[in-house]
């Protein structure tokens, strides 16, 4: 599996990069509708926990919580409403 340490995106008429925790990969980053990420989440090579980081507009990103389950995550941190 390959790790990352940052991603780099396109946002708009914006560029960012997020940088990705240590021992993790990036799976899936959420955008909103203007195209901005909004979370992320990410795993460690093993696959047993995944975790779910907020994005911040200069591409900090901040933990919000881990679990086996990465539906779980996205259920207990509503991110289907924050993509709207």
């Amino acid at each position: 599996m390959l790790l990352q340490r940052s991603l780099q995106t396109a946002c708009g008429s914006c560029f960012m990069e997020i940088n990705i925790p240590k021992n993790e990969t990036g799976m899936v980053l959420y955008r909103n509708r203007q195209g901005i990420p909004v979370f992320l989440l990410t795993t460690k090579q093993q696959l047993d926990f995944y975790y779910l980081y907020s994005v911040s507009e200069t591409g900090a990103v901040t933990k919000l919580g881990k679990s086996r389950s990465p539906k779980e995550l996205e259920v207990r941190h509503d991110v289907l409403s924050a993509m709207k």
